[in-house]
């Protein structure tokens, strides 16, 4: 195991606070990977710290990154302190897991070497502790008492409420060797459920956020033609056991354009479909102009906590086409006629959207929805949100009481659009 990097480098790029309050405490991140990565929890950390109140004390511990990862704009002396550490990782089917966490216990000798570093120590003067990598809570052991709230980012394991017996043995396991620490908890709306352990002291419910600013409405260019979109990773789980005979079976049929951008292991897949306009992975000056031009995002996943994928799309006035798996965390947006779930087969997805090829592109007031996300969903109003939670478990921690902090919509002030018709 390689010896944790605990020179505490200062991250690359200034953050500069852009929220008026002040919150007096220390806050300190486990994260899952490098925080400059291009996955959904990278971006909620980066877009949480640049918005950090003034008079936040941010500490992170992460795994190291490319060096590209650190060509940064800003001063090295701005910004949260940045420690890295070689931090083992779970994934895959669960036999993978169990011998990973309870046989190799690559992890285990991941913490123990970070707490050799003193790092663990540090963790521990706190005020709190927000976990992206809820595994290593076991660093906290032992700490004393300080919140340590886990999260849903990258997986639920050993919190879920599990009602498969199997599963819910192995989370009882997970949660007794790794999550100790832990007595808080936040979730995306879809999984409120989780909230349900009686031993939670601190319950959280917030969603992703989205960069209104970058992520508008834009005139299409597929003159006269419905323009349909998928961005993803090119994976079986992100939707392409639904999306590559959803291509097969839309073969000849005229009146849309199919647009896919992303890499991964099913490149090829895609590229062999003439039906679909392959872009690639794309810079996020592209994928703005790929979503502000398109009607239709078509998302079938069946992995995401909380795809950032959706809320862009919904914020550049798209119309969106979700898996039911992700019921739960839209639902706003489905009952304002934004979105809409479908059963994730290949029949479900194919037969609406031949009735929107059939009706072509409709006007509708994409500025409206745009403005309903900005609103609602800007990383602006997350992260005061989050850091307000934050500041809430921490009085509530002082007074040894409780504290929950839920999250609804505001009420639209305008009238709901009606769903594209076929």
């Amino acid at each position: 195991m390689w010896p944790p990097i605990d020179a505490a480098r200062r991250a690359r790029k200034a953050f500069t606070p852009v929220l008026g309050s002040k919150i007096r405490l220390k806050a300190s991140f486990v994260l899952v990977a490098c925080m400059w990565g291009p996955g959904g929890s990278q971006r909620f950390m980066r877009e949480v710290v640049r918005r950090a109140p003034a008079g936040l004390d941010i500490t992170i511990l992460q795994p190291p990154g490319p060096e590209s990862a650190y060509s940064r704009e800003g001063s090295p002396s701005t910004g949260p302190r940045v420690i890295e550490a070689s931090m083992a990782g779970v994934s895959g089917p669960l036999p993978r897991r169990i011998y990973r966490l309870f046989v190799s216990r690559d992890v285990v000798r991941s913490i123990d070497a970070i707490r050799r570093s003193g790092v663990a120590e540090e963790l521990a003067r706190s005020d709190i502790v927000y976990l992206f990598n809820n595994l290593y809570a076991r660093l906290l052991d032992g700490a004393g008492d300080l919140p340590v709230i886990a999260s849903a980012h990258a997986s639920l394991s050993g919190l879920r409420a599990a009602s498969n017996p199997i599963q819910a043995a192995y989370d009882l396991l997970v949660r007794r060797t790794y999550m100790r620490s832990v007595n808080g908890l936040h979730v995306f709306p879809k999984f409120r459920g989780a909230l349900s352990h009686p031993w939670l002291r601190y319950r959280m419910v917030l969603p992703n956020g989205v960069d209104a600013g970058s992520f508008r409405p834009r005139r299409s260019s597929a003159g006269g033609k419905l323009r349909l979109l998928f961005i993803s990773h090119l994976e079986y789980g992100k939707g392409l056991d639904v999306l590559l005979p959803l291509l097969d079976g839309l073969q000849g049929v005229g009146g849309y354009e199919f647009h896919i951008a992303g890499s991964g292991s099913l490149e090829g897949e895609v590229r062999r479909r003439r039906n679909a306009i392959y872009h690639g992975p794309v810079s996020d000056e592209e994928l703005a102009r790929l979503y502000g031009e398109s009607d239709v995002l078509v998302y079938p996943s069946r992995l995401d906590m909380y795809p950032l994928v959706v809320l862009e799309a919904l914020s550049s006035g798209l119309h969106v086409l979700a898996g039911d798996y992700l019921r739960g965390n839209f639902d706003d947006f489905e009952r304002l006629g934004y979105l809409e779930y479908l059963p994730r087969s290949v029949e479900a997805f194919r037969r609406r959207l031949m009735d929107l090829v059939r009706g072509g592109p409709e006007e509708r007031d994409r500025e409206a929805q745009h403005r309903y996300v900005e609103a609602n969903y800007d990383w602006k109003a997350i992260a005061a949100r989050f850091y307000g939670c934050l500041a809430k478990f921490v009085d509530a921690h002082a007074r040894g009481e409780r504290a929950s902090c839920d999250w609804e919509p505001a009420t639209p002030v305008e009238s709901p659009a009606s769903s594209p018709s076929g």
